[in-house]
């Protein structure tokens, strides 16, 4: 059970993150493996002074569920990994559109990043 339910949470954390990247998808395209590419660098980087969540934008009227999850949904992480239906999550964030990041410091105004490949020197700016 545990195995089951630790799938869909993050393992807990000593401290607060000085920033959060939260990553929203729609589908499992190309993006996806950039994405997750860009955070395991930030990661690699930075450690503990950053937290990633994983999101899939989830259109209910035509959302069909083979389109993310199939045999590439490796790419997806399975940790951290929440649906957002409708959109309502990134849509507080000014998400207008997926593949987006949202990096959100600790204090500070959340910024909306389309291009995976300027996480690296983005987060920079947050941390520095």
């Amino acid at each position: 059970m545990r195995q089951q339910v630790g799938r869909f949470i993050d393992p807990l954390r000593e401290a607060a993150a000085e920033v959060t990247i939260m990553s929203f998808v729609s589908d499992n395209s190309d993006a996806v493996e950039k994405i997750r590419s860009a955070i395991d660098e930030v990661r690699a980087r930075f450690g503990d002074r950053v937290d990633a969540q994983f999101y899939v934008v989830i259109d209910q009227a035509t959302w069909d569920p083979k389109r993310v999850f199939n045999q590439q949904s490796g790419q997806l992480p399975m940790l951290g990994f929440t649906p957002d239906m409708g959109g309502r999550i990134a849509s507080q964030y000014g998400v207008r559109s997926t593949p987006a990041l949202v990096l959100i410091p600790k204090n500070g105004q959340p910024r909306v990043v389309n291009n995976p490949a300027s996480l690296v020197a983005d987060l920079t700016s947050f941390l520095n």
